[in-house]
């Protein structure tokens, strides 16, 4: 039995080819109701229509970005771009957790692009990576905020059991680039964490498990008070948060670290609840994950 037209898309060199998905979507206000305007997403990238979750916020839309079953490979190249028109309320989540798969010595890279113009709110907030034993992950992220914009952007990691049978993930590598009104950069924040760095005695995040890292850009009197996004880690005792100014006026950066990804979902619906509370004096409903 032969299979001459059986084809594994391996390449002369006997590499698989990168995987390369673009997601691009732009919001638009009309009205009390945030719609999509022009979109484009390839695979591996899935998207839902978007949902108005919440009866007192219609203006507030949520799109869930869905990646392949799976989760993210060696090689995979992954583009976001996401731009909101004035006064759009929009919100990009995750329906779970995404598995990074062994990368075998070639990291994933992640680029995103977000672009808000004026009076607008954007949350960019999707659940944990699990970053599996072998894998990688390079990201490099550009936020330009519009005048009088409040932005949310999270970016999670959970080390999966660090360490059983001495296994680890490779490393995980994040540039942020923000951008203020005047299109002046106002700030950069970068990490590079390995997994080996993790099991030695001065590991950066100790005994703990899961790191959220999370900017909170705009006007400080258009954000929650340190106080009160401090007072979102009281909601587990399975976490520690700590709560400073950006550079420039840029806003808010927090860093926490949690016992669990799940102690981690909680912090991060009570960051995300504090900001929508603070602009529009509603709490949002939670979101179905």
């Amino acid at each position: 039995m032969t299979y001459k037209n059986f084809n594994l898309d391996v390449d002369k060199t006997g590499e698989i080819p990168e995987r390369v998905g673009h997601y691009e979507l732009e919001f638009l206000r009309f009205g009390e109701t945030t719609r999509i305007g022009k979109q484009f997403v390839s695979y591996p990238f899935h998207m839902t229509r978007p949902f108005a979750l919440d009866r007192n916020i219609p203006f507030l839309s949520t799109v869930y970005q869905q990646s392949s079953s799976g989760g993210m490979y060696r090689g995979d190249r992954l583009y976001s771009k996401i731009k909101l028109f004035d006064s759009a309320f929009a919100q990009v989540t995750t329906q779970a957790a995404t598995m990074v798969q062994n990368c075998y010595g070639k990291p994933v890279r992640q680029f995103l692009e977000i672009n808000t113009s004026n009076n607008c709110f954007f949350a960019y907030t999707p659940d944990v990576l699990v970053m599996l034993p072998g894998s990688a992950v390079i990201s490099d992220t550009t936020i330009s905020r519009g005048q009088g914009s409040v932005i949310l952007f999270i970016d999670a990691f959970d080390t999966f059991d660090l360490g059983q049978k001495g296994q680890v993930f490779d490393m995980i590598s994040a540039k942020t680039k923000i951008f203020g009104p005047k299109g002046d950069l106002v700030a950069l924040d970068c990490f590079h964490i390995t997994g080996r760095s993790l099991l030695e005695a001065n590991s950066p995040i100790g005994s703990w498990r899961t790191v959220i890292n999370c900017l909170l850009l705009g006007d400080l009197e258009t954000l929650p008070s340190q106080e009160v996004l401090e007072a979102c880690g009281i909601t587990t005792q399975d976490c520690i948060i700590g709560v400073s100014n950006l550079p420039n006026g840029a806003g808010l950066c927090l860093r926490v670290l949690c016992k669990s990804s799940i102690a981690a979902k909680l912090v991060m619906n009570q960051i995300f609840s504090k900001c929508i509370v603070h602009l529009t004096g509603y709490y949002p409903e939670p979101r179905k994950k």
